[in-house]
């Protein structure tokens, strides 16, 4: 069973980075997120989705040199984590704890 944190990652991925609509990512990286986790993950997805533009670009602004594109997994993992910061009532360390 996936955590809802990182199927949701893998769902911002799927959609920004690959151009798969969100409806099917969220069927196939939802499939392992159990009921308790299941409004997280899509908060996640939807949120990261929605956000992704803008904390890519304060992403860019901050790191020294883009990622590799066979890394970019790396973007949506800290786009979901600064979605979190930045939107939700989630505690600091526990969201930078699950993001590492």
């Amino acid at each position: 069973m996936s955590s809802a944190r990182q199927a949701a990652a893998e769902t911002i991925h799927a959609v920004c980075e690959k151009g798969n609509s969100l409806d099917d990512a969220l069927l196939q990286y939802g499939t392992g997120v159990s009921e308790k986790e299941a409004s997280l993950y899509r908060a996640l997805s939807y949120g990261g989705v929605r956000y992704y533009l803008a904390y890519q670009n304060e992403l860019k602004s901050r790191l020294k040199k883009p990622f590799k594109p066979k890394d970019r997994i790396l973007t949506a993992i800290l786009v979901s984590a600064l979605y979190q910061l930045d939107q939700t009532a989630q505690q600091a360390h526990a969201v930078v704890n699950e993001a590492v």
